[in-house]
């Protein structure tokens, strides 16, 4: 590993010293440090398998979360441009001990060409659906990070290719046809599934649409995606085609000394996407299922988030106060039964600008399993758990 980065800053010095005048080159990376504690009730234990339910857990560490990360930038006369991102770090798991290996991943390649007011995009990079998230950073190594699985619907850095139309100042309109092949990390394959032998498969690209408008101190997000992805059943199931669909409004603004991000979100199968649903029991379950009969059953999902900020003075330092709330619900039928679950988040978080290039942020944030209803089985319930601490971020 360490060679990948020697060889990495090699060929990135050779870019630099090699490249004409008029080329532009920039270098530049984050280091976040978690020193976080997490206290979990006796359901959560359970359900996170850190105990039979008996009792409560609570752990204290201090990470480096694999949301750190080195980038490149460079462009040229001709208005071509490239981007690479890597993350280092520990990666997420439920376990999170000390010792987990750390990884390195490629977060973002892409390169660019803006013609006038056009610009075409290819490589993997966020898409343009949802764009908003609101601001916890605090316990990625453990999957919680900007509220995913608890109100935030996250579009997932997909290879793509993509082009926008700027408007002036005032928007843009930009199309994404991205990559609809993968594997979901939690939840199984990207196709129907409970035990069945399935094989799904597509001839179309997924298509992510966004027309960010703004308004002074006010901007808008509309955004939607589509896909289709046939499902081949064997073993006497049909054949179906599983459509996948998500809309997503937001809007966000500043009013001195106030700040808000809202975000509403809604959507079909999305577990059948590259979509990041987040861990949590609404990701799940919001996948389309084939039941005992062979029918294919859609599931629905509803995601929202608000964060309001504040933004004051700490010892003549810059600092912004978060309240946040989100929601993730999601429901889908199986055998004639509708499975249903929902999960919360609420919680503060307190970014401060110590110095250039160094903030410091105070976060406490609660998060509620909630549980899964089987309709004439009863209700499960998966508990819950608190996340506080202080973050440190360096950038250069």
């Amino acid at each position: 590993m360490k060679k990948l980065f020697v060889v990495w800053f090699a060929a990135l010095l050779l870019v630099v010293f090699a490249a004409p005048a008029v080329a532009k080159v920039e270098l530049g990376g984050i280091v976040f440090v978690d020193f976080m504690r997490i206290d979990r009730d006796k359901d959560s234990t359970q359900w996170y398998w850190l105990g039979d339910g008996s009792t409560s857990y609570s752990n204290l560490s201090v990470t480096v979360p694999a949301i750190s990360r080195l980038y490149a930038r460079w462009t040229n006369e001709d208005n071509v441009g490239m981007y690479i991102e890597l993350g280092i770090g520990q990666p997420d798991s439920w376990y999170y001990s000390q010792g987990s290996e750390n990884r390195t991943e490629l977060r973002k390649a892409y390169g660019w060409w803006d013609i006038g007011d056009f610009q075409v995009m290819a490589g993997k990079s966020t898409t343009p659906l949802s764009p908003l998230n609101p601001d916890a950073l605090l316990g990625a190594v453990i999957t919680n990070c900007i509220g995913e699985g608890y109100g935030e619907l996250y579009s997932g850095r997909t290879a793509q290719v993509r082009g926008t139309w700027k408007f002036a100042n005032w928007g843009r309109l930009a199309v994404a046809l991205v990559d609809p092949n993968g594997r979901k990390e939690y939840g199984g394959e990207y196709g129907p599934w409970y035990g069945r032998d399935v094989q799904s498969h597509n001839i179309l690209p997924r298509l992510d649409v966004g027309a960010p408008m703004y308004f002074s101190s006010l901007g808008i997000y509309p955004s939607l995606m589509v896909q289709k992805r046939s499902a081949d059943v064997s073993g006497g199931g049909s054949d179906s085609d599983v459509i996948s669909w998500a809309g997503s409004l937001g809007v966000k603004g500043e009013f001195h000394p106030f700040t808000f991000k809202v975000e509403i979100n809604m959507g079909q199968n999305l577990g059948n996407t590259t979509v990041g649903m987040g861990d949590s029991l609404p990701g799940y379950i919001c996948s389309a299922v084939i039941d005992s009969s062979g029918k294919l059953n859609d599931a629905r999902s509803y995601l929202g988030f608000v964060d309001l900020g504040y933004n004051f003075s700490i010892f003549g330092r810059s600092s912004q106060l978060h309240f946040i709330y989100g929601v993730s619900y999601a429901e889908v039928g199986y055998d004639g039964r509708d499975i249903t679950a929902r999960s919360d988040m609420w919680g503060f978080s307190l970014p401060v600008d110590i110095a250039k290039g160094l903030r410091v942020r105070a976060e406490w944030m609660n998060y509620d399993d909630g549980s899964v209803d089987f309709p004439g089985h009863g209700s499960s319930a998966f508990g819950k758990y608190a996340i506080y601490g202080v973050q440190f971020q360096i950038t250069f």
